[in-house]
């Protein structure tokens, strides 16, 4: 009997021992895991879209541009508000003259010219951009041919009191356009200054460091005999600097170099038309539109590629590879030699 006193006290004091070190043991932690922060995604800020510079105006960025024809002979020189213009285009005309079609739309100056006559290429580069298009006036063919695009709604004759001839130049090289007051006065001659839906606009972006490139610190366009584009490359102010028949171009509103950011050649054919102009000078189309050979220069490089376009947008730049060359945010000209031309650069 004491035996089995014995085992039971023996068993009590085991299982009290054992209940003693159960209790004595801490449980674990529990350890929450945080909750995941949601990744904020920053909606693209809104930019110009023919300059891709950031814009707080949206209503002003949804407007279409407003492409002005401006002369370029040595009697037009220096015009005035080019500097302004987000996008210019030049092409050959007759006589180994050239001509711009200058598009503002981030910047309106108060007055812009010497305004001139349009010309065919005209209708390939408005509705590209949807612009409005502002000129003195055209032949026949060029007339019809406006008229079929749509485009013959803002010129001299039909807002005449926009237009001006100032003092200091002589006929026809002094008629000047009051841009600041353009979109007013389209407006109330019934004329749409904006859509809705994003405006057409070209590719910007940082250039990847796989394109290849070559040196593009000048280059040089001989669009005729007598008629030649130069454009050096400024690093400290991170633009190409213009000098036409090798004399510095100035802008007459600052009394600047004229500047751009990009410089786009693109080569084109330049068919004959049937017009010619009052000197009996035959007048050129300028084809716009299909592919042909380009050269984007910016930042001071040169990279080879293709442009392609149709009626309704601007064109498409790539490279060998068949990627799109983006572009420096800024000012872009457009070089528009013919099919064939050299164009130099270093």
């Amino acid at each position: 009997m004491k035996k089995l006193v014995y085992v039971l006290c023996a068993l009590l004091l085991a299982l009290s021992v054992t209940g003693l070190a159960a209790c004595g043991k801490k449980k674990p932690p529990v350890v929450k895991k945080p909750t995941p922060k949601p990744k904020v995604v920053e909606k693209p800020k809104p930019t110009w879209p023919l300059t891709g510079l950031v814009t707080t105006d949206t209503t002003a960025a949804a407007r279409f541009p407003l492409s002005v024809k401006i002369e370029n002979s040595t009697l037009a020189r220096p015009q005035k508000g080019v500097n302004s213009a987000d996008i210019i285009y030049e092409t050959r005309v007759e006589g180994g003259m050239t001509r711009w079609n200058c598009l503002f739309h981030s910047q309106i100056p108060e007055e812009v010219g010497p305004v001139r006559s349009a010309r065919l290429s005209d209708i390939w580069i408005v509705p590209q951009y949807q612009g409005l298009l502002f000129y003195s006036g055209a032949n026949d063919q060029v007339i019809s041919a406006l008229d079929g695009a749509g485009l013959n709604k803002t010129g001299v004759n039909s807002l005449g009191d926009i237009y001006h001839r100032v003092d200091f130049r002589e006929a026809p090289h002094n008629l000047y356009l009051s841009l600041s007051q353009a979109y007013t006065a389209a407006a109330q001659a019934g004329v749409a200054i904006t859509a809705s839906g994003a405006r057409p606009g070209l590719a910007f972006g940082e250039l990847p460091s796989t394109e290849t490139t070559a040196s593009g610190l000048a280059l040089t366009i001989p669009f005729s005999p007598t008629a030649t584009s130069s454009w050096t490359w400024d690093g400290a102010s991170g633009h190409y600097l213009r000098s036409t028949d090798g004399e510095v171009h100035i802008d007459a509103a600052t009394d600047q170099q004229l500047w751009a950011t990009n410089i786009v050649v693109m080569w084109a054919p330049y068919p004959q038309a049937s017009a010619l102009d009052p000197a009996g000078n035959p007048t050129f189309d300028t084809d716009l539109g299909g592919s042909g050979k380009a050269a984007v220069f910016r930042n001071g490089l040169r990279i080879d590629g293709t442009w392609t376009a149709t009626r309704n947008a601007p064109p498409t730049l790539t490279d060998a590879a068949g990627k799109v060359i983006p572009l420096e945010p800024g000012r872009t000209w457009f070089e528009v030699p013919e099919t064939g031309t050299t164009v130099t650069s270093k």
